[in-house]
């Protein structure tokens, strides 16, 4: 009884964790500058009210002396929710409580098309990690440091300057990007494409493979090249993913020859591979390069199957069955997923791959010649007819 109850009240705070447990809004430099159709630094001079002045303009159409509201950052108007906080891993503890001002800020904005009212661009859509506040020379944002734990007002790690600098950057990328998404000509658009893969920012890094998708096959020799380029391993998956889809079925045996090349990695290296190597963090590289591979190799059974290549499920049976049979491999806290993204391949090809067409009716040689009599006949019929008519 003892051991069913803390079995009970084990699972309970087990399931209270994972329930308090989520990601938090935090403030996206990157994301916002690209988001945002506009970015201005601006005063809300000595009232906090949600009223702006526009200072300078970074990006859109807004203009200097230009008067904003945006009501949601009103709620700011308390010493306390201004309060920054010290970083839980600083060695520099502040003696003395910090405070931002609402007399220079930084703020990233898109027009609601519904009620003409300003909102967030940022990711989470929420006002208070759209905004960077600025305090001589220092720049301040909401962050989740911790999770679980709350979004807070923390000191950035870039200065105003360096926060500016990198704005910038993203606004004349972003300005790049639409100037190439005008070029017609599909083949040169994906070679203008290519270089957005390389940014380090992810979702840049993703609105281009996007696009690639778009120009369809004549993109298959940019994607190509790319798979064959093991700096960019972080990012295989994605662009296998985009390399089918832009594809099709015709990089079908493309697909099965990248799990064939996995299943001799995986074998070569199953052996020296420890259950729970997915959270051996004292190689961290290593762990990582081994979490790139197992994406890579998930994603291309996975589009497979999405493309029902019923020619793959040899392949795939053979990986399938060496996964299973390796339990450092076979780890069912997750690591199961590969072998069962291969069963649903073979469930979704079983069709395909057993196909019979369908009975033709067989003809006897007797029936045959009465078949071409009587079209004969019919065809001299339909002559004779004719000639009637031009008499």
């Amino acid at each position: 009884m003892q051991i069913k109850f803390f079995a009970l009240a084990l699972l309970f705070l087990l399931t209270s964790f994972e329930t308090k447990a989520a990601i938090r809004p935090s403030f996206s430099l990157e994301y916002s500058a690209w988001n945002a159709t506009e970015v201005v630094v601006a005063t809300e001079g000595d009232e906090i009210d949600g009223n702006f002045t526009v200072l300078e303009n970074l990006k859109g159409e807004l203009y200097t002396n230009q008067t904003i509201s945006v009501p949601e950052l009103a709620s700011f108007k308390s010493d306390d929710s201004r309060l920054v906080e010290d970083e839980w891993d600083s060695d520099e503890k502040t003696t003395a409580p910090r405070y931002v001002s609402g007399a220079k800020m930084i703020l990233f904005l898109k027009k609601d098309a519904r009620s003409d009212k300003w909102k967030s661009a940022a990711l989470f859509g929420d006002m208070n990690v759209s905004v960077v506040w600025l305090e001589a020379g220092k720049a301040f944002g909401f962050i989740q440091v911790m999770n679980p734990g709350a979004s807070v007002l923390i000191e950035l790690e870039k200065s105003e300057t360096e926060i500016r600098d990198k704005a910038f950057e993203i606004i004349e990328l972003q300005n790049s990007f639409n100037n190439v998404l005008k070029i017609k000509d599909k083949a040169k658009r994906a070679e203008a494409l290519e270089r957005f893969v390389y940014t380090d920012t992810d979702f840049i890094r993703q609105n281009a493979l996007d696009e690639l998708q778009k120009c369809g096959k004549s993109a298959l020799t940019i994607l190509r090249k790319m798979l064959a380029d093991e700096s960019l391993l972080k990012i295989h998956a994605d662009i296998i993913e985009s390399l089918a889809k832009a594809g099709g079925e015709k990089i079908g045996g493309e697909l099965i020859k990248i799990v064939g090349e996995e299943l001799k990695f995986w074998k070569a290296t199953a052996t020296v591979l420890k259950e729970d190597w997915w959270n051996n963090m004292e190689d961290y590289d290593k762990t990582e390069n081994l979490r790139n591979r197992y994406s890579k190799t998930l994603e291309a059974i996975r589009q497979l199957k999405n493309l029902k290549f019923a020619a793959s499920r040899k392949i795939v049976t053979e990986f399938r069955d060496f996964w299973r049979s390796q339990p450092q491999l076979e780890d069912k806290n997750g690591l199961s997923q590969m072998s069962e993204t291969c069963d649903e391949l073979l469930a979704a090809t079983s069709q395909n791959f057993f196909f019979t067409p369908p009975a033709v009716r067989h003809v006897s040689g007797e029936n045959r010649r009465k078949s071409r009599k009587s079209k004969g006949r019919k065809s001299r019929a339909s002559r004779t007819k004719a000639q009637s008519a031009f008499r």
